[in-house]
């Protein structure tokens, strides 16, 4: 099926993966939320326990991630699902292919174009959850229920009570985040030589108070031409990404999950701690929890990514026709 390519570029975004969201039938798309996050598509379902992702193509490269890729550089894309169509691929194309084929240049003056694009990411739906008062009650009955003593930070008649913490870890944690995108693209030619020139930058900060930003500086240069029976093409890219990754304490548990268990008698921040953050106070709360925010900004964990895609063709025409 081939993509409306116009259409699809009305969502901003760093993956070619989220630009296929609802573009065609049976293809199915999955990602962290976060920015610079994994971006899951399934073409054909799940057909496999390790990788169920397609294949990329861009301008005839086997591309295994298009992460790094300028959405803004394509000109067309297609999907092909059936195992005929990517049969030529072998095993390769068994979870489907994807086709892209990005700007070249055409013969004429030179063409300058800037291209702009500014967003909002926000949490508009927050879960439902207890305020304090609540969750003392809830905490309490529990407690007695099973025959022990009301923890100190929960029981009324303590020196230890807490009445002066009610942390709403959502309201603390989602905030507006950003995403901009802005190309600059130089294309023109002549007779004997066409090309194409992009440059790119891609910002996006997160909607939760931490240190989650996605920063991508792109460059392509498309070249093709023809010198009498000689007809010649070149294909280079470098990308280079920063991501400040949203940290895990375990394995397979979210950042997002441990928020929204967050207890309400614990503060966000605390003078007495060190690091300045909250946190639960066995003696007295006898709970454990882990303080999100706290968690990923003490935290720096980054990746850094430098890569480089490149493609030069000749082709010599022995015998005209």
């Amino acid at each position: 099926s081939v993509i409306n390519v116009d259409e699809a570029k009305k969502t901003l975004t760093y993956d070619v993966g989220k630009m296929l969201q609802g573009q065609a039938a049976g293809v199915t798309v999955q990602s962290s939320g976060e920015p610079g996050g994994f971006v899951n598509l399934k073409i054909r379902g799940v057909t496999s326990f390790y990788n169920n992702n397609p294949l990329f193509v861009i301008d005839g490269m086997i591309v295994t991630d298009p992460g790094d890729f300028s959405t803004g550089d394509i000109e067309s894309m297609q999907i092909l699902k059936d195992a005929s169509a990517a049969a030529i691929y072998g095993s390769l194309g068994a979870n489907g292919v994807v086709i892209i084929t990005t700007k070249k240049g055409r013969k004429g003056l030179l063409d300058i174009k800037f291209n702009s694009q500014y967003g909002f990411q926000t949490v508009n739906k927050r879960w439902d959850v207890l305020n304090r008062t609540q969750y003392q009650q809830v905490t309490n009955a529990a407690e007695t229920n099973a025959g022990i003593g009301l923890a100190p930070g929960n029981d009324p008649t303590s020196p230890y009570f807490i009445n002066n913490v009610d942390t709403n870890w959502q309201d603390e944690s989602f905030k507006t985040g950003t995403i901009s995108d802005n190309s600059l693209t130089l294309s023109g030619g002549g007779d004997n030589v066409t090309y194409n020139l992009n440059v790119d930058y891609f910002t996006n900060s997160s909607y939760v108070d931490t240190p989650q930003d996605y920063t991508r500086a792109t460059t392509t240069f498309n070249l093709g031409g023809k010198k009498g029976k000689f007809t010649y093409g070149a294909k280079l890219g470098y990308t280079q990404s920063n991501k400040n990754v949203f940290s895990e304490y375990l394995p397979g548990e979210t950042g997002i999950a441990d928020l929204l268990t967050s207890i309400p008698t614990v503060p966000v921040y605390d003078a007495n701690n060190l690091g300045g953050y909250g946190g639960a106070v066995n003696a007295t709360q006898r709970a454990i929890m882990l303080n999100t925010i706290g968690f990923n900004n003490l935290i720096t964990n980054e990746a850094l990514r430098n890569r480089f895609i490149g493609n030069t063709w000749g082709q010599f025409e022995i015998i005209e026709g």
